[in-house]
């Protein structure tokens, strides 16, 4: 299971009114699309680290430094507020921006005169800042940014999950004989967009490699959707999600979809989990495409090329039932499933989580976290002995046991 699903997607927003729209182009063709690349005639393979929750990790060199940025094609590219200050980026106007979670904030945007992948510079690069401390609950190491959209389209790309690493090129990037292309068009910040088929609906789906999850589908329709409502589906309370702005604990959702299809109709997941959450996008993260193994992108022909294969989710949702936090030390329950394990002894989202599988958790370090983490993932984990401290003060120990949500 997910235990915290990272979800970062800020594209800019385009408002509603007509003179607000006709600037925000204009900015977007402007700054946004003004990233150009100074090297020609090179093919460049990155190794990447792929973290604990599934993301994947690229080191960035930003003025003569070596930066932990996210590659996160459902986003523009964001630095910290640290590598702002630093280097004293002023703004050049603010816009509306809209995050995973739906909510919405104005946000400045700077340039950043140069910053290079690998040994390839990008010039002009406009960024958002962000304040990635809140990010710590996730990751096993610092994040100081997201490698975004703005970047990733003046280049070529293949990601290769099998054996963790980027490859980069100005020339396109010729696909197997196995794999088949899908046409995408681009969202407003160059984001791919994919016409999917589920449930007996056709929608349009963002590619969001800064999403770990698999699906990710609106509240709003899936309770408004007759055909999707009769989906087996599984409630719990908290939050599954870290998102650029701070997402609240709330009722979340889960769906178990038979079947997916992509544009041209071939087979895209069988037995697929899909996250129900507050918003209006729909996303298609990390979980899927490791699952195809690699994913070639190509901006100029706006397509992404996928083997041919079928990505079997089953067993995707046999889990303890809760999903843990951590912050400075202390690791908290942040979500909890309903008929897991958990729920029916009692764990709360808020309870502190004293040991776990004999580990003492007070005062954790990031590395011990993330080794938890992992055993917690580890399906060959049956039981789990955890100490939990409630609200009133009281400690009291219970053994987990991993069961399927949709059973």
């Amino acid at each position: 299971m997910k235990y915290i699903l990272l979800l970062l997607l800020v594209p800019f927003l385009v408002l509603s009114q007509t003179d607000a729209q006709k600037e925000a182009i204009k900015n977007r063709d402007k700054y946004l699309f003004g990233t150009t690349r100074l090297q020609k005639n090179f093919v460049k393979t990155i190794p990447f680290e792929y973290g604990v929750n599934e993301e994947i990790v690229v080191p960035v060199q930003i003025g003569g430094e070596i930066y932990h940025f996210l590659f996160d094609t459902g986003a523009t590219t964001i630095v910290s507020q640290e590598i702002k200050d630093k280097l004293e980026l002023h703004e050049l106007f603010s816009n509306e921006m809209v995050d995973g979670s739906g909510q919405i904030e104005q946000m400045p945007v700077y340039i950043l005169d140069k910053l290079a992948f690998s040994d390839i510079e990008f010039k002009d690069v406009a960024v958002i800042a962000s304040d990635f401390k809140k990010f710590g609950s996730l990751f096993c190491e610092k994040i100081d940014g997201l490698l975004g959209t703005n970047i990733m389209r003046t280049c070529h790309w293949k990601i290769d999950y099998k054996n963790r690493q980027l490859i980069m090129s100005d020339k396109k990037i010729k696909p197997s004989k196995n794999f088949y292309p899908i046409d995408f068009k681009e969202g407003f910040s160059g984001s791919p967009l994919l016409t999917v088929y589920m449930g007996g609906y056709s929608v349009i789906m963002l590619m969001d490699t800064g999403y770990n999850g698999g699906f990710s589908i609106p509240d709003s329709l899936f309770f408004k959707s007759e055909k999707l409502r009769s989906l087996p589906y599984n409630k719990g309370y908290g939050n599954s999600t870290i998102t650029l702005y701070n997402a609240k604990p709330r009722q979340k959702y889960l769906a178990a979809i038979d079947s997916v299809y992509i544009e041209n109709k071939r087979h895209l997941v069988k037995n697929g989990i899909a996250d129900i959450d507050e918003g209006e996008t729909f996303l298609i993260g990390n979980d899927i495409f490791e699952g195809f193994g690699e994913v070639i992108l190509d901006w100029d022909k706006k397509r992404i090329y996928l083997p041919e294969t079928v990505v079997e989710e089953d067993d995707k949702y046999n889990t303890f039932g809760f999903g843990p936090a951590y912050d400075d030390g202390t690791i908290t329950i942040a979500l909890v499933w309903e008929g897991s394990s958990a729920f029916t002894q009692g764990l709360e989202v808020g309870d502190v989580v004293i040991s776990i599988n004999g580990t003492d958790c007070q005062n954790i370090d990031r590395k011990k976290w993330c080794a938890l983490v992992g055993l917690i993932k580890n399906k060959e984990t049956k039981t789990l002995p955890v100490t939990i401290k409630k609200k009133d003060g009281t400690e009291k120990g219970y053994i987990l046991k991993r069961g399927n949500l949709f059973e």
